[in-house]
């Protein structure tokens, strides 16, 4: 039974949903109204007096941020050397769906979800942050039908060091409101985001100057591949305080004070920017790894699976083709551009990767993976793009999603078999790993013909 001293309500375990890297998440009951609700239980050192960084970001970004496609904290407890953080309990997550078919999703069910993926987004944005960890076991389906962005344990502030003003405008304008309720967290969030950024660096070894060149065609894998920090490298754009010293020598300057981490998230959804060790970015870095998780529910498999930061920039310019300084010329002020090189590869058009994806969706698709993060489309001007006012094909509501959902996780077999972390770019679970479904199940079509109607 745990107890919170805030709200003075009692929650019962039921039992344990899964595990995450703090601690377990618990399927939890209020005794008195038989509520039922998600709850991170998150062990804590004995000597600790405050909250692990990560814990308090995500209790203060959710404490910020009201909106119905983000997860609800509802009560917070804590018991000895255990924070419970209470959540609204959802039926599943993505990565579930997507590993529960072999079969491609109705084009009426990735738009529902996407649209509230961006929404969500759009709403972290204009409050000032950034999650960092956008990727399908992120987000969570609720009994309902809707969409929920959760686990904010790396968001950051959008204003947290050498951000420049072009990467903030891309967030959206701030509301009066958010802004002035946002203003002082962010201040003390900077603060202690930037002491935590320090000690990072002082514990990184110094990297390898060397410059590794790899041959197209060959896979990174097979080929000499010296260690590669991005822990260490400092990337950002051109400070606009630098005008009285040479160019080259202000981006190197900010690169060295950029305060945010490189090797965030989860492999396969980095941006480009963070696999070359950019320590000062933006909220494009969301966009992009919604972007990932667009074309993998498009294409029903994980678009640039790579199994290291240098395969996935590899896998990445075999795919969408090589990243050149005409397309994106601040690439070159990025601390690991000059220490790893790719052969041409012109990349293959979208429509031949995903041969079953509507135009309009391969249209949006290319907008959010843009190599330049300048010029990615953001959360706002996305959720205008014509893909979604489309009446041809209207997104599914909640209720056809809800049942959807509901008849893939009845179909999918109880002894999925699932992959190590270490093996799927350090998810928890690896959307690749299928259960195969009877193409003449008439449950299963019925299913899919009421969410494409």
């Amino acid at each position: 039974m745990v107890s919170s001293r805030t709200t003075g309500r009692q929650y019962r375990v039921v039992k344990v949903l899964g595990h995450g890297a703090f601690g377990e998440v618990l399927l939890a009951e209020d005794p008195a109204t038989q509520q039922q609700y998600a709850v991170k239980q998150l062990y804590l050192q004995d000597h600790e007096q405050d909250l692990p960084q990560p814990i308090a970001r995500e209790m203060g970004a959710l404490q910020q941020l009201q909106h119905p496609n983000i997860v609800s904290l509802l009560d917070v407890a804590r018991d000895g050397p255990c924070c419970y953080l209470v959540q609204e309990l959802c039926r599943t997550d993505l990565a579930a769906v997507l590993g529960a078919t072999n079969y491609h999703l109705p084009d009426s069910f990735v738009k529902c979800v996407m649209q509230q993926l961006l929404q969500a987004l759009a709403a972290v944005h204009a409050c000032g942050l950034m999650h960092r960890d956008v990727k399908p076991s992120n987000l969570l389906l609720a009994a309902a039908g809707q969409t929920k962005l959760a686990d904010f344990g790396l968001a950051r502030a959008i204003a947290c060091c050498c951000v420049t003003p072009a990467d903030a405008a891309s967030a959206g304008t701030l509301a009066a409101a958010a802004a002035a309720a946002g203003r002082e967290a962010s201040t003390s969030h900077r603060q202690g985001c930037c002491r935590h950024a320090h000690q990072e660096q002082e514990q990184q070894p110094a990297s390898s100057s060397r410059r590794i060149q790899l041959q197209p065609g060959v896979a990174p894998d097979q080929q000499q591949q010296p260690h590669f920090d991005q822990q260490q490298c400092a990337a950002g754009h051109l400070s606009p305080h630098a005008s009285s010293i040479p160019a080259q020598a202000a981006a190197q300057q900010q690169q060295q004070q950029g305060c945010l981490t490189a090797a965030q998230g989860t492999r396969w959804y980095r941006a480009p920017e963070l696999l070359y060790g950019s320590r000062s970015y933006g909220p494009a870095v969301d966009i992009w790894a919604a972007g990932m998780v667009f074309a993998e529910m498009l294409g029903l498999s994980p678009f640039i699976p790579g199994v290291s930061d240098i395969d996935q920039l590899a896998r990445m310019q075999q795919t969408l083709g090589s990243i050149t300084l005409q397309q994106w010329p601040e690439a070159e002020q990025l601390p690991d551009w000059h220490k790893i090189s790719f052969g041409p590869n012109p990349g293959q058009p979208l429509a031949q990767l995903l041969p079953d994806a509507p135009a309009a969706a391969l249209d949006l698709l290319a907008q959010m993976i843009c190599y330049n993060p300048r010029q990615r489309v953001t959360a706002a001007a996305a959720l205008q793009h014509a893909y979604f006012s489309s009446s041809r094909l209207p997104a599914a509501s909640h209720q056809e999603v809800a049942v959807l959902v509901e008849q893939l996780l009845k179909l999918q077999q109880p002894n999925m078999s699932a992959v190590s972390a270490s093996d799927c770019g350090n998810m928890a679970f690896c959307p690749t790993v299928c259960c195969p479904l009877d193409p003449t199940n008439s449950v299963w079509f019925a299913c899919l013909q009421s969410t494409s109607a």
